[in-house]
Order: structure tokens, then sequence, then C-alpha cells
């Protein structure tokens, strides 16, 4: 009878260590995707966020690596300029822990995590940023004119 009791003992406080475990990666996931929000999805980590994952316009619908026509639809430029003017956009923040299982459990590292998906605030700009940025989305990478603007990366969110 001991042998069970302690067995289910040790069960249930893995299992509470592992809950617990969530519960911090679904708080710091929490807290980091608000402070990248609030930052305008611009810049680096924010204080307290260093072990954290962003992505940035991360469309997770939950399947599994294939391309669906939303995905597809996001991925003509046009279309989605036109669904970051109406929405914004949005990052995805990752956070994850480790848990050791007790070694009457089978001693093995456990990787649990939780992720957060907001829309990023609309950061402060003038009309000259605001006309700088609608061209630079439009006009090629590769063209004098997007040198000359001082356009950087591929668009108005870089």
């Amino acid at each position: 009878m001991l042998p069970i009791l302690t067995l289910l003992y040790v069960g249930v406080l893995h299992l509470y260590r592992v809950q617990g475990s969530v519960l911090a990666a679904r708080g710091q996931a929490r807290a980091c995707a608000w402070r990248y929000s609030n930052a305008g999805c611009r810049g680096g980590a924010p204080p307290g966020c260093e072990g954290t994952t962003p992505t940035y316009d991360d469309i997770d619908d939950g399947n599994d690596g294939e391309t669906t026509m939303w995905e597809a639809a996001m991925a003509f430029p046009p279309l989605r300029w036109a669904f970051e003017g109406v929405l914004g956009k949005s990052v995805t923040v990752h956070a994850a822990r480790k848990v050791m299982s007790p070694p009457l459990l089978g001693d093995e590292e456990l990787n649990v995590g939780a992720q957060l998906y907001l829309l990023c605030n609309e950061r402060n700009r003038t009309a000259k940023e605001i006309a700088k940025d609608t061209a630079c989305s439009v006009i090629p990478t590769d063209s004098l004119m997007h040198d000359v603007l001082g356009c950087q990366g591929d668009g108005a969110w870089d």
C-alpha cells in the first residue's frame, strides 16, 4: 500500500510542477506579447522578455504546416497590405519552460510552452512618415527610387 501511495504522491507532485511551468510560460507569453504590442512591434526584446520568441504576421491556424487559402492570400502583397491597413500588424509570442521529471518517473526533461497572438499598436507617425512608408511599400526594393527615399527592407513594416 505504501509504495502505491508514494508513486501517486510523486506523480501528483510532478503534475503540479508541470502545470506550474505551463502557467508561468502563459504568463510570460502574455506579458511579453503586450510589451511587444505596446511598442508597435518594433525594436528588440522588451525588458524581461529575453527568453521569448516573437514572430510577426504569423497566421497560425493549427494546420500543421499546410498552406491554407488564407495564407496563400496573405502571400499576395496588395491583399496583405490591405489586411494590415485595416487590422494592423500582428505578433505571436512563444514562451517555453523546461521541467525535470523525478527519477522515479524516468528522470526526463519535459519542454512545455505557451503562445499568445496580439495585434500591434500603431506607432505615432507624422504625415511625412506615412507618405514615405506608403511609397516604400509599393516601390520595388531593387529600384533606385527605393534607395533615394531611404527605404529599409521590403516595406513599411521594417
